[in-house]
């Protein structure tokens, strides 16, 4: 597969002919492998990739958005951060721009995120519960009410806990409102747009370790506590930035947690999934290839134990600090996806288009 030019990649002009930029291929389908579009479709599973309004303006890039991906993920432009920086003054131009870029393709859209610790200053500075009750009903009714039946899912709650600790972050919704601001941002949630997926965003949920053993069971217990509690929450996002080098997969640990979460009668979304260089020097020889069995074990263990609705790449080329001319170096924050800078697919396209066909319908 890696040695398939970009142009052979094309599955035919049917999805990109709106268009008009975008270049056509005048081969045959059949002559070319399915796209991961075709096989995320055929498995009744969206696919997807986070994108960036500014590379939506480079043709090929955009081609290859169209033809890989089912869904895509505003990476930044519905952020907190991006659409409220000060109190009540909403943006949403890149967001429209990414949201419009979907409709056109039939493409559809996840949201990313609602309610996160990393938020503008004057959120963090909110005295008070009523305060902070207050921008989070505002913030949550304005963004899905704008994308009301446009965007199918939403982060509603993205990384309530600690990155390497079983316990929730003390971020400023914590500190004013207990745990009680997880109810209220997927109540809110829910009444804003009742036929929304909503998610809760978690990392470090698939390592290797006891504090991740532990993080997975905190996790379990918080949706326990939320199910009891009536709170309307429909599936866990998984992120999946694996380092090579740091992060070991634990197998049987992931595919109990899937299968608790199923149990649970929540799905299962592997929501930002990449690869970074910073610790593979610690592998000798380590190459591209390495990403690929990790990316491919999670989609695997997922599938296999849960129930798995998404899995979404947290970009499809490659995006972050390149690595410097001795190699993959500790400072390093590179990160692969599916594609080289040039398009061109790497091993880990091979290792998830070979995973995907395999996933029973």
């Amino acid at each position: 597969m890696t040695a398939l030019t970009r142009r052979q990649l094309l599955v035919g002009a049917a999805g990109v002919a709106a268009m008009s930029m975008i270049p056509k291929t005048s081969r045959a389908e059949a002559d070319v492998p399915p796209s991961l579009r075709k096989l995320a479709d055929s498995k009744h599973l969206t696919f997807g990739s986070a994108i960036d309004p500014s590379l939506l303006k480079k043709p090929d890039f955009a081609a290859l958005v169209v033809e890989q991906c089912n869904t895509v993920v505003p990476r930044n432009s519905l952020k907190w951060s991006s659409t409220e920086k000060r109190p009540g003054d909403f943006e949403f131009g890149e967001a429209d721009a990414a949201v419009a870029f979907a409709a056109q393709h039939q493409i559809g859209v996840r949201g990313h995120t609602l309610v996160w610790h990393n938020v503008p200053d004057w959120v963090k500075k909110l005295d008070g519960a009523q305060a902070v009750t207050d921008a989070v009903v505002r913030h949550i009714s304005t963004l899905m009410g704008r994308y009301k039946g446009r965007i199918a899912s939403w982060d509603v709650v993205n990384e309530p806990f600690e990155y390497d600790a079983a316990k929730l972050r003390q971020s400023v919704f914590m500190k004013q409102l207990g745990e009680a601001y997880i109810d209220l941002s997927f109540k809110t949630a829910k009444s804003i747009d009742p036929a929304a997926q909503l998610v809760l965003n978690e990392t470090h949920l698939y390592k290797q370790g006891d504090v991740y053993a532990a993080k997975r069971k905190e996790v379990l217990a918080l949706v326990d506590r939320l199910q009891s509690r009536g709170v309307p929450i429909d599936a866990v996002g998984v992120q999946g930035h694996v380092r090579p080098g740091l992060d070991v997969v634990d197998k049987d640990g992931f595919a109990s947690f899937c299968s608790e979460l199923k149990a649970r009668k929540l799905a299962i979304l592997l929501t930002e999934l990449d690869g970074s260089c910073k610790f593979s020097h610690r592998l000798p020889g380590f190459t591209d290839a390495g990403y690929a069995p990790p990316l491919a074990e999670l989609i695997s263990i997922a599938a296999g134990s849960g129930k798995l609705g998404a899995v979404i790449f947290w970009g499809l080329s490659p995006y972050g600090l390149q690595p410097n001319e001795s190699g993959h170096d500790a400072t390093c924050r590179y990160r692969i996806n599916l594609f080289d800078d040039a398009l061109q697919p790497l091993p880990t396209f091979d290792a998830v288009q070979s995973t995907l066909a395999g996933l029973s319908s």
